[in-house]
């Protein structure tokens, strides 16, 4: 059974601590809804549902921004490019990076997804990525999903 990893047991205090609750609360909702006394002794699952359910708390607090704004209409004005990605690789890539990423805003998120794409297929932005350029993303954004899911 693969357990939490070190992303997750950080991404937890992190939000435990934005959240201000007392250490006491935090292991009693450990105990309560995993029978666990630590963060490090969820599995990989659990530990992304109370990551899941912590991000909700601070979102409805409003201490934490944490939305998707990818919609399946974007980058529609950038259809019939001849060689060019289609909107769909686009959203594709967004969506992936959108899982992958760890950034809390999503100006961040376009940021670090424009760097990324800079140093992957030396592009300035994601307007100007081709066909090719569109499945060398994708490929790197899966073995990054690949990473983060096999990590221990």
């Amino acid at each position: 059974m693969r357990m939490s990893d070190n992303k997750q047991k950080s991404m937890i205090h992190q939000l435990t601590s934005i959240l201000g609750l007392q250490k006491e609360v935090y292991k009693e909702m450990l105990h309560s809804s995993y029978e666990v006394d630590s963060s490090k002794d969820l599995t990989y699952k659990q530990a992304s549902d109370f990551v899941t359910f912590l991000k909700k708390k601070a979102v409805d607090a409003g201490l934490w921004e944490c939305k998707k704004s990818f919609n399946k209409h974007r980058h529609n004005n950038l259809a019939d490019r001849k060689g060019m990605a289609s909107p769909k690789q686009l959203r594709k890539i967004e969506a992936m990076w959108f899982d992958v990423s760890v950034q809390k805003t999503d100006e961040a998120r376009q940021d670090a997804l424009q760097k990324l794409i800079k140093r992957i297929v030396k592009v300035e932005d994601i307007r100007f990525v081709n066909h090719y350029h569109a499945e060398k993303i994708i490929k790197t954004l899966e073995s990054m999903k690949q990473r983060k899911e096999t990590k221990l």
